[in-house]
């Protein structure tokens, strides 16, 4: 796991973006940035894909407190969905950082 450096495009994942429908669009982004996109992620792959993540945004994947463990330079949980699992939200909030939902959809 690297440290992102200051001025360096954050880089924003997005765990499950085939769980949400075709036609949902991601908000266009006003910063520098890297989005990558898995259609699917299984419970054991999260921390892996996470691990170099600025932010992470995610519908039906949960988060887990394991999986952040490992994403040292998280900043962000974004749930696209209208509501969190505790199996996401807990995690995050208790990591000292913000869990969000909805507002990168619309």
């Amino acid at each position: 796991m690297t440290e992102a450096l200051p001025g360096a495009p954050a880089r924003i994942v997005f765990l499950d973006r085939e769980t949400l429908s075709p036609e949902t669009q991601l908000r266009t982004l006003s910063f520098p940035h890297e989005l990558i996109t898995y259609g699917k992620t299984a419970q054991g792959d999260v921390g892996t894909r996470i691990a170099d993540a600025d932010i992470v945004i995610t519908n039906k994947a949960p988060v887990r407190r394991d999986a952040i463990a490992q994403a040292r330079n998280l900043k962000l949980v974004a749930v696209a969905a209208t509501g969190t699992t505790s199996s996401t939200s807990r995690p995050a909030r208790s990591a000292a950082f913000p869990c969000a939902t909805s507002a990168i959809m619309r």
